[in-house]
């Protein structure tokens, strides 16, 4: 018996893959142990590794949202129009900047394997002169634009505040795992619409009993 959180489609997930409603693409950059960027794959925001109950060693591919019956009252929750506008937007923009952020992972590459006295300060220019197109594009883009990001509430200079202070965590980031995301604290400064366009939550919140 599976575990009823066991995500059941074959992966890596094939190009215009819709069988899950819950599905959110995220173009993942596996690094090296020596930090050289791997060959990108397409996977699920929602899709984690979990290790079978009382199997130790053996781990299944989860959704962290839940079973399929979860899935689709967390789609309900954060409203099917409003989802399908965020994963067009966001599609089509991660298509677009994917050179800047493959270079942005090579250089990130280099500065984690610099020696202490390497030049990591000219990484550091480096990177934030790709890191600077990478805004201006996002900003032209989204620029041209302007009806969807009123169509899902959020305006252009919130998703750039967001996604430079991303790069600067990216860039300063030295240890741990590493990913490439909107800093949590900073996140949460922002309305709900704008957090949803980065990170919608696992859990929504409940509806507010009517009076």
């Amino acid at each position: 018996m599976r575990p009823s959180d066991h995500c059941p489609y074959a992966r890596p997930f094939p190009p215009g893959f819709a069988e899950c409603p819950a599905f959110q693409q995220v173009r993942f950059i596996p690094m090296s142990s020596t930090y050289q960027p791997m060959e990108p794959v397409m996977t699920c925001r929602h899709l984690v590794s979990r290790q079978l109950p009382g199997e130790g060693g053996r781990w299944y591919p989860a959704c962290r949202l839940g079973d399929a019956r979860a899935r689709l009252e967390w789609v309900e929750a954060v409203e099917p129009a409003r989802l399908a506008a965020i994963c067009r937007l966001r599609d089509q923009m991660a298509g677009l900047n994917a050179p800047f952020i493959d270079e942005l992972w090579r250089l990130k590459g280099r500065q984690l394997a610099a020696p202490r006295t390497g030049n990591k300060s000219e990484l550091r220019r480096q990177m934030l002169g790709v890191g600077d197109q990478f805004l201006a594009q996002s900003r032209t883009f989204l620029e041209g634009h302007a009806a969807d990001l009123v169509e899902i509430e959020v305006s252009a200079d919130a998703l750039i505040e967001l996604l430079r202070l991303s790069i600067q965590n990216l860039i300063a980031r030295s240890n741990g795992e590493m990913r490439w995301e909107v800093p949590e604290q900073a996140l949460k400064l922002f309305p709900r619409p704008v957090q949803l366009f980065f990170r919608p939550p696992v859990r929504m919140p409940s509806p507010v009993p009517a009076e």
